[in-house]
């Protein structure tokens, strides 16, 4: 049995509480894809993703922030996927 261990943690550029960053995960070779179900944007929880990169030393960065539109409930992140 193996012993797993935390080797570098993500935060999301805008969090909030009860954001659910991390809803949904995608990840392809150096590419992750974060989905935040309940991010706000503009007046309205509409949800949003997050693109985050690898680089050579292991290091994770935020290469761009994915939005909805302003339509509560469109739940925009709820499920991602790369390839």
């Amino acid at each position: 049995l193996e012993t797993w261990q935390t080797a570098t943690k993500t935060l999301a550029s805008t969090p909030a509480v009860n954001d659910e960053y991390g809803h949904s995960v995608a990840l392809f070779e150096d590419w992750a894809l974060v989905g935040v179900l309940e991010k706000t944007t503009g007046n309205a929880q509409a949800g949003a993703a997050y693109l985050l990169h690898r680089d050579a030393e292991g290091n994770w960065y935020e290469a761009a922030k994915l939005q909805a539109d302003n339509l509560q409930g469109e739940a925009y992140g709820q499920s991602v996927a790369l390839g």
